[in-house]
């Protein structure tokens, strides 16, 4: 939200001051408040409570009259609204404070134009006035569909292999597992038979050791 204040006061100083009317004094406030669709946008308006006391006050649209205010939309006897055209205009400010800003809920972009807060302030051409421009935007719309599928074309698996590579390894694996296979196979065939060649070796050794000893007797 950003505000850009000016402050115009024109007031006429009687020369004598000793009338009914010494000053003839009227302020008036112009600033711009910003807003989006679906928000709630405050417009600020403020008066002396202290100096005054509590004071009747109303918010219109368009341009301030001479009298009330155009296209009433809310107003305040300074301690309780008395009149509102419209939930969505609030006064949540403390009107015990002399803070009679307008909260508008939930903005429209109908909702953009010339808004208007008088304070009725005792004596002639001593109403204190804000004028006040509202601007609303629509909101931005984020293109995340756009953006996920950017990424989800961007992410690959790091472990990524061809058809023709995975046959490879299953070709090797494979073989690998036939020659392991066949060498386990293997080994107890010639151990058996390393076995078998020495009981038959030492069968003829114990032989040729008996044949010794009887002829030796």
């Amino acid at each position: 939200m950003s505000n850009s204040d000016t402050l115009s006061n024109n007031c006429h100083i009687s020369a004598n001051r000793t009338l009914l009317f010494p000053a003839v004094c009227e302020g008036s406030r112009s600033s711009t408040v910003v807003g989006q669709v679906g928000h709630d946008i405050t417009l600020p308006c403020t008066y002396d409570i202290k100096h005054y006391g509590s004071l009747w006050m109303c918010w219109g649209q368009g341009q301030i009259p001479n009298s009330g205010c155009n296209k009433q939309l809310i107003a305040t006897n300074g301690e309780a609204v008395t009149d509102r055209a419209s939930t969505r205009y609030q006064l949540l400010g403390r009107l015990d404070q002399g803070d009679v800003s307008l909260t508008i809920l939930n903005v429209k972009e109908t909702d953009s134009g010339q808004y208007g807060c008088r304070v009725q302030i005792p004596g002639p051409f001593n109403d204190q006035k804000h004028q006040i421009q509202v601007i609303v935007e629509t909101a931005i719309q984020t293109t995340t569909a756009a953006a996920t599928g950017a990424q989800t074309t961007t992410e690959q698996t790091p472990a990524h292999h061809t058809t023709a590579q995975l046959t490879n390894m299953t070709s090797s694996h494979n073989s690998s597992s036939s020659s392991v296979e066949a060498e386990v196979t293997e080994k107890p065939i010639w151990l058996a038979m390393v076995l078998i060649f020495l009981i038959v070796k030492l069968m003829v050794v114990l032989a040729d050791v008996g044949l010794i000893i009887i002829i030796s007797r």
